[in-house]
């Protein structure tokens, strides 16, 4: 039932936004179904924060929204496209939250409705808390460790206790996403996401 209802209101979201390429994008990228945002949803999504002046604010905000459903899979699957845009959107994209408040307030996110969607609940708790972390540090230290391999290298003794704590931090929010069990594909692309985020900062 909590499954076909959650396919209903997409639908609905869509119709009643479909004028709107970003709303409609990120809906049909986070729709409630058991598989991974798919890529030519996320694409789309990934070309607009690079076009001049591109609707960057607006796929946030939308995003965001999409953070709001009480359904688990719709989450975990927004929390995978924020994942994706920080690696590849436009640097604009994570520069915009910098200044905002906590982007990702699920530290308490629970779906009830089964016993699988109470056990994705954890993971959905602890992988935005990951990406909470990577933005905080952005914000302090305008910095994105994964991307810049050479961030903590040659740094001057002030510099390096500045961020060798924030890119431990960082580390550490990572390390605690890890799960006993990958059972779905939306949590096996998550964590090839952060396994792949995990070699960069090692190596950092």
């Amino acid at each position: 039932m909590a499954n076909a209802w959650g396919k209903v209101l997409d639908q609905a979201n869509i119709i009643k936004k479909y004028a709107n390429d970003v709303d409609v994008s990120v809906i049909k990228a986070t729709r409630h179904k058991m598989c991974i945002p798919k890529e030519k949803h996320v694409r789309k999504l990934i070309l607009l924060t690079h076009e001049r002046g591109g609707p960057i604010g607006q796929t946030v905000h939308s995003l965001l929204k999409r953070l709001e459903q009480p359904d688990w899979i719709i989450v975990l699957k927004t929390l995978c496209v924020f994942h994706r845009l920080f690696k590849d959107a436009n640097p604009r994209f994570i520069e915009d939250l910098k200044w905002r408040g906590t982007i990702f307030p699920l530290s308490r996110f629970m779906d009830s409705t089964t016993p699988e969607a109470h056990d994705q609940s954890i993971f959905v708790c602890k992988y935005s808390q990951y990406l909470e972390e990577k933005v905080v540090v952005f914000r302090e230290l305008k910095v994105e460790f994964e991307k810049d391999p050479s961030a903590c290298k040659g740094m001057s003794i002030d510099d390096a206790f500045t961020r060798i704590p924030k890119l431990q931090s960082q580390f550490d929010a990572l390390l605690n996403c890890q799960t006993t069990e990958v059972t779905n594909p939306i949590v096996f692309h998550a964590h090839e996401m952060l396994i792949s985020d995990s070699f960069k900062l090692y190596r950092a």
